[in-house]
């Protein structure tokens, strides 16, 4: 296992399309421990894209079938049998360097960003549906962070149903892009390369484009301002 990151401890929040290849970058890149959050089983429908499982292992627990071949690297894996909700996910996230966004709905997203921000580590964002995706590198300090860039869950009358590849189809192929991406960028943040911090890198599958940026704070965001409104609702956030 190679030294650089053999001391370093990674949580990965979700076992899918995204968080299979990122699991697996992170194992093979020599990082000491990951852990693996999920709470779904296996199904047939996920092989196309969650590339650590096959159909021996239909009906299994996520967590329980990636694990024994990401510690075929030597990796120590920590399983976490549950889905990431607002009222363990600071007791899972807290002993790790550094979170891996790899959920494929909007509220677990945005509490990951909350939580990577009260606990003062890195986060690495990714999505993906359809033909293209992004993923986002947020340094411990935020500014800018995912609520920067996306605000908050999507809700009212005009919002409509929020989506995931579920519902929209995502090609296996965008999915892995996006995976090595955030692994990528996960691999500088804990190398210590602050350029890696505010990385926005969008992927046109279809036009086979891809394009790095780097995102500013927001003034209103309720993590990132120095706003005092916009503090107390940032500790309202990280506490409720």
């Amino acid at each position: 296992m190679p030294e650089a990151f053999s001391d370093r401890r990674v949580l990965v929040v979700g076992m899918g399309g995204l968080g299979c290849p990122v699991a697996l970058a992170l194992a093979a890149a020599g990082v000491g421990t990951l852990g693996i959050v999920d709470d779904d089983c296996v199904e047939l429908t996920n092989l196309h894209r969650q590339v650590l499982f096959d159909e021996s292992m239909l009906g299994v627990p996520k967590v329980d079938a990636a694990a024994p071949s990401l510690e075929k690297f030597g990796v120590r894996v920590e399983r976490h049998r549950t889905r990431f909700v607002p009222e363990r996910a600071v007791a899972i996230a807290m002993s790790y360097d550094l979170l891996v966004d790899a959920a494929d709905n909007f509220p677990t997203k945005f509490l990951v960003a909350d939580v990577a921000r009260k606990l003062g580590v890195p986060v690495v964002h990714g999505s993906a549906e359809r033909w293209s995706g992004f993923a986002f590198a947020v340094g411990k300090g935020g500014g800018p962070c995912y609520r920067c860039v996306f605000e908050d869950v999507p809700i009212g009358p005009g919002a409509g149903p929020a989506r995931n590849c579920n519902d929209t189809g995502v090609v296996g192929a965008a999915l892995g892009v996006i995976g090595a991406v955030q692994a990528d960028l996960a691999l500088r943040m804990l190398a210590g390369d602050a350029l890696a911090d505010g990385t926005l890198f969008q992927f046109d599958g279809l036009r086979g484009r891809g394009r790095t940026s780097r995102r500013a704070a927001q003034k209103a965001c309720p993590l990132c301002s120095d706003d005092q409104v916009a503090i107390e609702r940032a500790r309202y956030l990280v506490t409720n």
